[in-house]
């Protein structure tokens, strides 16, 4: 089921069709009109990372993670031709003076000359790449780096010209022809994820420094750029030259209607239950906004109504957080339902333990999800923290006992032992101290940069809380006082904390680790750069093994006391999002860990001769729908 999770669309020139693609390379074909499916037919190897559609000519081509472009043709009725296929993975770039490695690329770089057969993309390691079809069949035309060794994540033909807008991974932008620079910009240092032409020279960019940006590609005037519009990474942007309105995509969960000229944020359009990526408002409706949620579903939206008109979905819920309860493991996240894993034993031949799953549904609202959970021996009960702002504490018949909210989306929990005051970090940059038992609540910190609150720790020994925020300060709170002890300004999307001991935190800063002693203020780096953010962290019992799980989808082995990497594997078919060493009985194995995130169950591994082993799955994915597809209409659409 989370292989047919949805990662990028495209929409014919007549906007009567959708080409849509999934995680295990399918391409469906759908009717705009209510995304009902046409026909699906496999495609790639592997995930389909953008999908693109001629102007003026019935084509479309796919990205695939394999590197690999795939061209088609559209027949009248809507069928598909395949007309070639191209491996752009080792073409290399002309002004190379050396090879260079192919690199792990999550880019949507494809877009279709506006009227001949010509595409650009980008080759395996982040040179601008051009193609030519005009045989009936693609080959290179052009290899250029424009870059350096940074990724080219977007690209755009200008117009009817042979020009090229190519965006990095670095906040570079460049105008280029038949591979020569002509103009170069620089908007900060993340992500440029998407042009969107407005009139004659004027484009707007979508940033992942949180930014909408109008520029005009011949300096005509000083770019507008307005920043922090968004509380996560901004997507996407799309204008509508019917209603004259721009929208663009967060991970936030919201889609922000954007002033076109001044850049700034008119309001949220629209709320979704996960983060967003690609959108389009349709020429013929302009009332109708498709977007691509990262929970795997399409939405057809009205934006007049605020309503969801169609709908479709094929992914299980994801699983954000587990814990361990005096019954065993308890998984939530999406959905209205827990997980858990009772101990069964242990497995003959493989020493593997054993579980017993099951799914019990509880009375929360399933248009949002649990982010973190934390367990409470003193009365038995665990505490969720919700993204609508909720604070949710369960007994041990998953029944709700308490409810208070903090106005805001819940980042992550931390729990003061034997009590029932509990940590709250909040979206919009508060950490809140909320007793648990009478729901009163304290802002003990906020954000100086207006910055989220992404990750927080509570060291029982010395009263101290560890705060992290998205971009911005690594906190060191008294929690007694309420006083900063210190405060590190190098933070930069640190996704965990966690103290090793009464003196080491342990955190990660973007793909980096980093060890910070609180009596010393030494602070350590671990491990440099493992390709992406590290999402979790995770030792056992007896701290000699540390696990992470990066957002390539990757777990490694960490020596501890010495912080080599012992093993590196791949983990899921989708991002995980966290990890769960076992508690096992004594004489049994001590080596063993879960998994857990987007793909919806828990995987099982076991650490053997310093390697990482899979040992499958113990839990089954829980789908908002029996059958496993979820399509939604609220529309009437006649036969023909």
């Amino acid at each position: 089921m989370a292989s047919k999770k949805i990662k990028s669309f495209s929409i014919s020139a007549d906007e009567s069709l959708m080409f849509v693609g999934n995680l295990s390379g399918e391409l469906l074909i759908l009717r705009t009109e209510d995304l009902s499916i046409v026909n699906r037919i496999q495609v790639q190897p592997g995930g389909i990372i953008a999908v693109s559609s001629h102007k003026t000519r019935p084509y479309i081509a796919t990205l695939g993670m394999d590197r690999s472009v795939i061209l088609f043709e559209i027949e009248d009725c809507g069928n598909l031709i395949k007309v070639d296929g191209i491996i752009t993975r080792d073409i290399p770039c002309e002004n190379d003076d050396e090879p260079h490695k192919f690199i792990l690329s999550v880019s949507q770089a494809l877009n279709f000359h506006y009227s001949e057969k010509k595409i650009v993309t980008r080759n395996g390691n982040g040179g601008v790449l051009e193609l030519s079809f005009e045989k009936g069949y693609m080959e290179p035309i052009k290899c250029t780096r424009l870059h350096g060794m940074y990724d080219v994540v977007t690209v755009s033909y200008v117009g009817n010209t042979n020009k090229i807008l190519s965006g990095s991974n670095h906040g570079e932008v460049i105008l280029s022809l038949e591979g020569t620079p002509i103009t170069h910009w620089q908007f900060g240092y993340e992500t440029i994820h998407w042009f969107e032409h407005i009139k004659e020279d004027e484009y707007l960019i979508a940033s992942d420094m949180r930014a909408v940006i109008r520029f005009s590609i011949e300096n005509k005037f000083e770019p507008v750029i307005c920043d922090n519009i968004s509380r996560d990474d901004l997507e996407h942007v799309t204008y509508n030259s019917v209603s004259n309105r721009v929208f663009a995509s967060s991970f936030d969960r919201n889609i922000y209607e954007i002033n076109k000229e001044t850049c700034e944020p008119i309001g949220v359009a629209f709320k979704t239950p996960f983060k967003n990526r690609w959108l389009k408002t349709l020429e013929k409706d302009s009332n109708k906004l498709i977007v691509q949620c990262r929970n795997g579903a399409l939405y057809l939206i009205s934006l007049n109504s605020n309503t969801i008109l169609a709908e479709l979905r094929e992914t299980p819920y994801a699983m954000w957080t587990a814990v361990y309860t005096n019954i065993g493991i308890v998984m939530s996240g999406e959905g209205n339902s827990i997980i858990t894993m009772k101990p069964n034993g242990e497995d003959l031949y493989t020493r593997a333990p054993k579980f017993k799953t099951k799914a019990f549904p509880i009375s929360i609202d399933s248009e949002c999800y649990t982010k973190r959970m934390c367990y409470n021996e003193k009365d038995n009960q665990i505490y969720l923290g919700r993204t609508d702002g909720n604070v949710i504490a369960i007994n041990e018949e998953y029944e709700e006992t308490k409810k208070y909210n903090v106005g805001s989306a819940v980042r992550d929990l931390a729990l003061m032992d034997y009590t029932t005051e509990i940590f709250v970090a909040t979206e919009f940059g508060y950490v809140y101290k909320v007793n648990m038992e009478n729901g009163e609540k304290e802002a003990i910190y906020v954000s100086a940069k207006n910055e989220p609150i992404w990750a927080i720790s509570y060291n029982n020994d010395n009263n101290m809380l560890a705060i992290a925020e998205r971009e911005g300060s690594l906190v060191f709170l008294d929690t007694e006082t309420n006083k900063i002890v210190m405060e590190d300004y190098d933070c930069h999307r640190p996704k965990r904390l966690k103290w090793f001991d009464s003196e080491n935190l342990y955190y990660s800063n973007g793909a980096n680790l980093f060890r910070v002693n609180c009596e010393t203020w030494q602070k350590d780096h671990i491990l440099k750069n493992v390709g992406n953010t590290i999402e979790d962290f995770i030792w056992g019992p007896n701290k000699r093994y540390m696990v992470l799980v990066n957002y390539q989808r990757n777990l490694f082995l960490m020596d501890v006391a010495t912080g080599t990497v012992l093993n590196c594997i791949s983990d899921d078919i989708d991002y995980s999002k966290g990890a769960l060493w076992i508690k096992s009985r004594e004489n049994s194995y001590q080596y063993n860990f879960i998994s857990y995130g987007r793909s919806g169950v828990a995987l099982l591994y076991g650490i053997h001769d310093e390697k990482i082993i899979s040992l499958g799955p113990i839990s089954k994915p829980i789908s908002p729908d029996k059958n496993g597809i979820l399509v939604k209409s609220t529309l009437e659409i006649a036969s023909n």
